[in-house]
């Protein structure tokens, strides 16, 4: 099948945007993830399945043979890719080989495992099993799942974002709806709450840029962050209140190729804050009523494009 768009186009501060429709193509326009591979194919995870993009060319799976049987994929939540691919589906996690069609289940001592957020390193993938209150990793490569650390006792986490920045390894953090942002020390094995950060959090919308900056969605008071390089002091916080942001409940953040923030506010649209520097000052705020309920980011910093999945409307491409 290829691709059929009809797109949408308008301009905002030297930003293009292309919102595209697809007529034939994915079988779902509500959208979860995206993820591009070593060979260049974007995989596209939905309410229905997955979808592989490649030269304008889409093939729909949503079922995939694995332990002698077929599994039906339904709701792909998240996507990480090497020369294989990772899925977080419904009810457990599929290591798939496009090459020959086949996954397996992974599973550790026996036991089927889920999450809702990959971090990929190389070829490690680590994530969180709510079920089991474990932090695992698994090698891509040699398909060994190994058990970072057990939780179990400590707290009744429910990490739904796993994230770490590009300048410090030895550290990942985790984002918890109801109790808010933590840190793993990988060397010491130790999880503790980062101090002065704010709970409860729409712990979805994480994300850490490339300043160092960990920026975090707090319900009704918009958006905050916090200088890793500084002891996590809040240097920044965007509301309302201090500018034209659509809304003070922000579902997603992403940061653009240019060092600015984009935050969605679900169906009331997006904003594209300009910032001036680290700290908290605003150049200005445009917002983007038709880019709504994104779920997901692809970046490319070279050519300043960022495409974007979303939940009802879509693919949406957009360039400075």
């Amino acid at each position: 099948l290829t691709i059929l768009y009809a797109s949408m186009l308008w301009a905002i501060n030297g930003i293009s945007i292309s919102q595209s429709t697809i007529g034939n193509g994915l079988e779902s326009q509500t959208l979860n993830v995206l993820a591009k591979d070593r060979e260049g194919r974007l995989w596209v995870g939905s309410d229905v399945g997955l979808s592989v993009i490649s030269n304008g060319t889409v093939t729909n799976i949503r079922e995939i043979v694995s332990g002698g049987g077929l599994v039906m994929l339904g709701n792909v939540s998240n996507i990480v890719c090497t020369e294989s691919v990772l899925l977080a589906c419904k009810d457990r996690i599929l290591h798939y080989d496009p090459k020959n069609g086949f996954a397996e289940t992974l599973k550790y001592d026996d036991v089927i495992l889920n999450t809702r957020s990959f971090l990929l390193e190389g070829d490690i993938v680590t994530f969180y099993d709510a079920n089991q209150n474990n932090l695992f990793s698994y090698n891509m490569n040699s398909s060994e799942c190994r058990l970072v650390a057990s939780f179990t006792g400590k707290e009744d986490f429910d990490f739904v974002k796993i994230l770490r920045s590009e300048s410090d390894s030895s550290t990942i953090y985790l984002a918890d709806d109801r109790l808010g942002l933590y840190r793993f020390d990988r060397q010491s094995g130790t999880i503790s709450h980062i101090p002065g950060t704010d709970s409860p959090l729409i712990a979805k919308a994480t994300v850490i840029d490339r300043s160092n900056v960990i920026w975090v969605s707090v319900p009704s008071k918009g958006i905050k962050g916090y200088y890793i390089n500084s002891n996590y002091e809040k240097i920044a916080e965007y509301n309302t209140g201090n500018c034209m942001m659509l809304s003070d409940d922000v579902s997603y953040i992403t940061p653009l190729p240019d060092g600015n923030l984009l935050t969605c506010h679900s169906e009331k649209g997006s904003c594209v804050i300009t910032r001036n520097g680290l700290n908290n000052g605003i150049i200005e705020v445009n917002n983007i009523g038709n880019l709504k309920n994104i779920t997901s980011t692809l970046v490319n910093n070279e050519n300043k494009e960022s495409l974007y999945a979303t939940a009802g409307f879509g693919l949406i491409s957009m360039r400075k």
